[in-house]
């Protein structure tokens, strides 16, 4: 994940340092150069695929390997569950202790965007949406 906001980064800074100065289009900038490494396995089952800007919302898609991970992530779908990685992400996102992930937190929040994680199973295909407002981190 770390390497991946590093390379939306790159992107960005490739579309400030050209003249573009609108967030939205910084922020286009960087998900295309980030998606030329996409889909990544990022560990514990996980793999990023292909991030997506739909209107003023960052869809950031995740496949979960639910043999390798030894759940089904229909058994993550509970309000309670899904809450309480929602507040961890927040409370990471809030206060990032890395400085690219800041820059492009504070790039999100300029461009008023907000962020959805999709997470769906590799071998059950089901699908969880945990969206997170721009003005929530």
């Amino acid at each position: 994940m770390k390497k991946t906001l590093f390379i939306i980064m790159a992107g960005i800074f490739a579309c400030l340092f050209t003249g573009c100065n609108d967030p939205i289009k910084s922020l286009e900038a960087g998900i295309e150069e980030a998606n030329q490494d996409l889909p990544e396995y990022i560990g514990d089952g996980l793999t990023m695929e292909k991030m997506k800007l739909i209107g003023d919302n960052l869809v950031i898609p995740c496949t979960v390997d639910e043999d390798e991970v030894g759940y089904s992530v229909e058994d993550l779908d509970d309000p309670d569950i899904t809450e309480d990685m929602k507040a961890e992400m927040i409370k990471e996102y809030r206060y990032p202790t890395d400085q690219d992930i800041k820059d492009v937190i504070d790039l999100t929040k300029a461009a008023k965007c907000n962020i959805t994680f999709v997470y769906t199973g590799k071998q059950s295909g089901y699908e969880i949406k945990i969206p997170i407002s721009y003005k929530e981190i």
